[in-house]
């Protein structure tokens, strides 16, 4: 499908973009019903700025702290190199690339600094900075980050695994048990009842009382039935 953006306009736009660690050009794959005209270039508020977001999961490769000589960013900020893979629907083929992230010193991302480790998934949210042309590799500060590793349930959580205990005290449940003396002395049903699953059709004795008005058990047959009836 041909692009249908005029230039003349500001656009949100959702969609995914692969930044490949070489000199090609970023592709951004988006659905055209979920673009969003903002206004026009001519009437943007003064101030305004050109940001985009990306939200992406990814794996840490390495981990690094800015050293005070930096200029770009503040002295103690994390920069992480987070590889990324993701679908080209153009070439239907899956490009792997990566990204530096850069975590800066900020007291809502303090404890994030001290999860992050290499080798571990991360749900990264933040805008593009910019690019190193050197490296061929885009350049993202973070807002947010959590962990994305399964069983840990987001940022700063620690699962609680172990070997399953099939102790019914372990879920809550506790066993009655009784005695071995009040098991032996305990006396044997009467022969000449049985239980309702136990009978068959021509067992059961002919009466006119509904079925959901009989209480306590049947006699076992008929006979049983009529020496009942005449005590």
């Amino acid at each position: 499908m041909l692009d249908m953006l005029d230039a003349k306009y500001i656009y949100s736009i959702p969609g995914k973009k692969i930044i490949p660690n070489s000199k090609c050009q970023p592709t951004l794959n988006y659905f055209h019903e979920c673009v969003t005209r903002i206004c026009l270039k001519s009437q943007r508020a003064d101030g305004s700025i050109n940001k985009t977001t990306v939200t992406g999961v990814g794996c840490v490769l390495s981990a690094s702290k800015i050293k005070g000589d930096n200029d770009q960013h503040e002295d103690g900020s994390l920069v992480l190199i987070v590889s990324h893979s993701d679908w080209d629907p153009v070439d239907r083929v899956v490009i792997p690339f990566s990204v530096r992230y850069i975590v800066p010193v900020s007291p809502r991302l303090v404890n994030a600094q001290k999860l992050v480790g290499v080798g571990r998934d991360f749900l990264f949210e933040g805008f593009l900075a910019g690019r190193d042309l050197h490296e061929n590799m885009a350049i993202v500060e973070v807002i947010s980050l959590a962990s994305n590793t399964p069983g840990q349930g987001g940022l700063g959580a620690r699962s609680q695994l172990g070997t399953p205990n099939p102790s019914p005290d372990a879920r809550g449940r506790r066993l009655i048990t009784y005695p071995e003396s009040e098991v032996s002395a305990a006396q044997p049903l009467d022969e000449g009842m049985v239980d309702d699953d136990d009978m068959s059709g021509d067992d059961l004795p002919h009466s006119s009382t509904p079925l959901g008005k009989r209480k306590g058990k049947k006699p076992a047959n008929l006979e049983a039935a009529k020496k009942m009836k005449g005590v």
